[in-house]
């Protein structure tokens, strides 16, 4: 009984150390370059031996992990970071729990290249504008850095912007007082969109599309489940996605001084257009 133990647990170290030498398949390791933090620890904490790199997360992954393998997702975000360091690293043998966790790790990531093999939107051009339209004043910037997914599968959807990457308005010190005054953009630097599109459309057959992408528009901190209307074209293989809706600054918690309050509107009218190309994540 000992000796298949130890053979047991010989074998698990060798099949365990060639899954990460390989990082399981080239699928798995372009997603992981995609959402891994570029700054790697770069002394990888272990698992009886084994090897199991304690890695921080992008932001992208709260898009693509959290909604589409929500399970999968928490399992190894916990995996990561719960993992105990040992300078010296005994031996591996062979233990039930340690067994079945390397077989979890093994099934979840297998699942993970299976469903990342299935070609998703990806943005490659995008604008989003919005337009100020005050009594006195009229505001106008605009971003090219939005990313975002949609998955044709599912119709589920996941946009983010960097919010202190808008350019425009009329002066320097007017975008200084957008990011620091109104917007807090070092405490909330990201504007987010993620949701569902409500009509069961075909993404992948071309044609023009009306629909109501419904989710969660996260801007300032303060999210509100958002039904924006929205044409999508597709052809060949390339979606073009544009909407024009309005986001009242009350809604996020955004609060307008008495003294600026006829050059700054209350509402915002936001336009956005995206470029999108199926790719295999």
């Amino acid at each position: 009984m000992v000796g298949n133990t130890s053979s047991l647990g010989t074998f698990l170290h060798t099949i365990n150390q060639a899954f990460w030498k390989f990082h399981i398949s080239t699928k798995v390791y372009t997603f992981l370059s995609l959402t891994l933090s570029p700054t790697v620890v770069a002394t990888a904490p272990r698992i009886q031996g084994t090897g199991f790199l304690r890695v921080p997360f992008r932001p992208l992954t709260v898009f693509i992990g959290t909604r589409y393998f929500p399970d999968i997702f928490a399992f190894l975000s916990e995996a990561a970071t719960d993992t105990p360091r040992r300078s010296n690293p005994r031996p591996m043998v062979h233990r039930p729990h340690l067994s079945r966790s390397l077989m979890t790790v093994f099934l979840a990531l297998a699942a993970l290249t299976s469903a990342f093999g299935q070609a998703k939107y990806s943005v490659q051009k995008c604008e989003m504008a919005f337009t100020s339209n005050a009594e006195l004043e009229l505001i106008k910037a605009s971003s090219n850095q939005v990313q975002g997914l949609i998955d044709p599968a599912t119709n589920q959807f996941a946009f983010t912007v960097d919010i202190k990457t808008f350019q425009g308005f009329n002066s320097a010190l007017q975008r200084e007082h957008f990011n620091e005054k109104y917007m807090e953009s070092d405490k909330y630097p990201r504007a987010r969109f993620s949701g569902k599109i409500i009509e069961p459309v075909d993404l992948k057959a071309d044609g023009t599309y009306n629909v109501r992408a419904k989710g969660d528009l996260d801007i300032h901190g303060k999210k509100q489940t958002r039904i924006i209307k929205s044409t999508i074209t597709v052809s060949n293989g390339t979606l073009t996605v544009k909407s024009r809706f309005f986001v009242p600054l009350a809604d996020h918690n955004i609060s307008i001084p008495a003294i600026v309050s006829q050059k700054i509107a209350t509402e915002i009218e936001v336009d956005f257009k995206a470029t999108m190309s199926l790719q295999s994540l």
